[in-house]
């Protein structure tokens, strides 16, 4: 059981970005689950990066988070604008999305293209793996 990798996700720990995507986060309840999968198996943490009403200090905040919790890995995905998905509602267009599969999100109201860019490079940087 020591060679299983848990995945786990982290949408945000921000209060109005889970509102946003209609989602409670309880940080006590995330920190005891984590801590009892550390126990069975290697744990890597999924974080979506640009969720709506998601900013730079909004996410970086997510991320030392996750960081914090001392797990295997941390994966960032950048936000994906799929068919009849929350992410067409709830972006309201607001947001820009790539006009190619897998339609990743390219800037929104709370950030720039050039931001998203200097993110993706700072984790990638850091050898974080960044989808």
């Amino acid at each position: 059981l020591s060679n299983i990798v848990f995945n786990a996700w982290l949408q945000s720990i921000s209060l109005p970005v889970s509102k946003s995507i209609q989602r409670r986060f309880d940080k006590t309840a995330y920190m005891t689950w984590i801590t009892l999968m550390k126990k069975l198996w290697k744990v890597n943490i999924d974080i979506i990066l640009w969720l709506p009403q998601e900013t730079k200090v909004s996410f970086l905040s997510t991320y030392s988070f996750a960081n914090n919790l001392q797990i295997s890995s941390i994966r960032i995905f950048l936000l994906e604008n799929r068919p009849n998905s929350f992410v067409q509602v709830s972006h309201q267009g607001n947001a820009k999305f790539s006009t190619e599969y897998p339609y990743k999100l390219i800037s929104s109201n709370t950030l720039s293209e050039d931001s998203i860019r200097s993110i993706k490079e700072y984790f990638l940087s850091q050898n974080v793996d960044f989808n």
